[in-house]
């Protein structure tokens, strides 16, 4: 896809993945309209129908998301953002035949495994955000006519919304010592990275489902001890029983990653690992 032709539209548009993924279209010379919750609220099916029959894009790239992963539990809202409005997006964009990219989460699955999760793998979501990401997929997949591409990511991070990396930096000048869980396994993917295979999709023209981020994986303890070895601050390791939340985390969720290797095959960002990523972010921020 020559994507110099398109008009893309971005929901969620002042998000920590939407500002990167802004500024990598720009280099594609694309028509790009940027929306956020004042413009589009993608819980107000009249208005989601209406704000794309008007502006007809060629894309519609969904970056709106509810992501405070506890909150989920008790806030209603959040089903709705990540679950229901994707029915409103889907129709109105089979309706104007636009193609929806929208993204999805491990947490969707049960965190049981010992090898990287495929893409076709039976969902079985263990937390009200799961169940929320899961039934905006399912919205997705039962409307007729529509051209879509579900991307699975997890362990977002990136310098313009709260994340791990920066709140480890934080701790770490406060305290001499963090205590980190050592048994959640995943790829810890940044935004400037996942924008770029993001981009890398389009051109390949993707459809149905696939999981992106890093060439390897790690845990939170490995990732924290990682990002703060140059400092005076002790990382300490300590199981996921030892830090209780109000939503119950997958503790081996790695996403599979075979399905992206074989479309996009021969492209160097899937030789990334999540220590370089991780590196090019501490340079960004320096």
């Amino acid at each position: 896809m020559d994507l110099k032709e398109q008009h893309i539209l971005i929901s969620g548009g002042n998000g920590m993945l939407a500002t990167d993924l802004k500024r990598e279209l720009e280099k594609e010379n694309c028509k790009i309209t940027s929306v956020d919750i004042d413009e589009l609220d993608i819980c107000n099916e009249k208005g989601v129908h209406g704000k794309l029959a008007a502006l007809k894009p060629d894309i519609l790239i969904n970056c709106a998301a509810y992501t405070a992963v506890d909150k989920c539990e008790t806030e209603s809202i959040a089903y709705e953002i990540n679950g229901t409005a994707l029915k409103y997006l889907a129709e109105a964009s089979a309706n104007n035949k636009i193609k929806l990219i929208h993204f999805s989460t491990d947490y969707i699955f049960s965190g049981e495994f010992k090898n990287p999760i495929p893409e076709d793998w039976t969902p079985t979501p263990i937390n009200k955000y799961g169940e929320g990401k899961l039934k905006g997929e399912q919205n997705i997949l039962n409307t007729d006519g529509l051209d879509f591409l579900i991307l699975r990511v997890q362990w977002l991070y990136g310098k313009n919304g709260k994340n791990f990396i920066d709140t480890m930096l934080k701790l770490s000048k406060e305290k001499t010592e963090l205590n980190v869980v050592s048994d959640q396994i995943g790829r810890p993917t940044s935004t400037p990275y996942l924008a770029q295979l993001i981009i890398a999709s389009l051109r390949a023209d993707l459809k149905g489902i696939y999981h992106l981020g890093p060439s390897d994986y790690c845990s939170w303890y490995d990732l924290a001890a990682h990002v703060l070895k140059d400092t005076k601050c002790k990382v300490k390791p300590i199981p996921s029983s030892a830090y209780p939340t109000p939503a119950k985390r997958p503790l081996y969720s790695v996403l599979g990653l075979d399905k992206i290797n074989i479309a996009l095959k021969g492209n160097p960002l899937l030789e990334k690992t999540w220590k370089e990523l991780a590196d090019e972010y501490l340079r960004l921020n320096d």
